[in-house]
């Protein structure tokens, strides 16, 4: 899906769907496509030719992730969403460039993870409430608004210099005005659209769809009709499962009395961390 075609759609959606229908529709997308560009991990595990003991149990190993995850969540919350924000800084920026890079080094990584940190500094600068009483709610901690601004300007800076910095590292095709408009339009979206809303634009449409992509041509080859279908397929069984974890969270979440979106996070925590480690092995293989 080209960027053209993306902001298209979601503008769009944005113009058509009240507050309430967009809530609702993020939840379905988040747990479609967002969940199905994880589940096929344990088939891309296979991709990946490596000596180390914990990657010859694919299986153990990714469901050990996962289980990690959500106990850090429940007995420490405040790790638990530093982990979840810098593993999905690292991933978002990591997706959004790796293949615009001629090699994978040092000053490649630190740039997935400032433009990553960018995009999340776009999106609460602009949702600053949102943003401090999901924080509340999450971790029972309050802070001042104004450590959006310097989060901002150091994610912005940051990225233009190591951007500038990775310009001999960077392939023929990208296009540098592109890459600037792309920043706008992002600001653009967030600025009007609710912080859920503003997470679900990107994480899907400028996230999720291109790492499918991207992973049918590893597990694949090209990416078509048919390989579209076998992807699903082969990651349906681990989906159908993600939704039965997500049930009993649910259900948990209503016995003890704690917020719904409690369980879209402790969920997209234990799923994207889970999920940046292997694709951080795939890239580099």
């Amino acid at each position: 899906m080209t960027d053209k075609l993306s902001f298209a759609i979601t503008t769009f959606l944005n113009f058509e769907l009240n507050g309430f229908k967009q809530e609702y529709l993020s939840y379905f997308l988040i747990l479609t496509v967002g969940v199905i560009h994880g589940s096929n991990d344990l088939a891309l595990l296979k991709h990946i030719k490596a000596d180390k003991k914990w990657l010859k149990k694919p299986l153990l190993f990714y469901n050990g992730l996962i289980y990690v995850c959500i106990l850090i969540f429940f007995f420490n919350p405040i790790l638990a969403f530093t982990v979840f924000m810098l593993a999905s800084c690292y991933h978002f920026g990591e997706q959004h460039f790796h293949n615009k890079m001629i090699s994978s080094n040092v000053l490649s990584r630190l740039l997935y993870f400032s433009y990553g940190s960018m995009i999340f500094s776009l999106l609460f600068y602009f949702n600053k409430e949102e943003v401090s009483t999901v924080v509340l709610q999450f971790l029972d901690f309050d802070f001042s608004f104004t450590i959006f601004n310097y989060l901002v300007v150091f994610s912005l800076v940051l990225t233009v210099l190591l951007y500038v910095l990775s310009l001999n590292n960077l392939r023929e095709t990208s296009r540098h005005l592109h890459e600037i408009l792309l920043i706008l339009i992002f600001a653009l979206l967030f600025k009007y659209v609710s912080l859920l809303w503003g997470f679900t634009i990107y994480f899907i449409f400028w996230h999720s769809i291109p790492s499918i992509r991207d992973q049918i041509k590893i597990m694949f080859g090209d990416v078509n009709r048919m390989n579209y279908y076998q992807y699903f397929k082969s990651s349906f069984l681990y989906w159908i499962l993600s939704l039965v974890i997500t049930v009993i969270l649910y259900f948990y979440c209503i016995t003890y009395s704690i917020n719904l979106n409690t369980i879209l996070f402790t969920f997209l925590t234990s799923i994207i961390v889970s999920h940046v480690i292997v694709m951080s092995f795939v890239n580099r293989k």
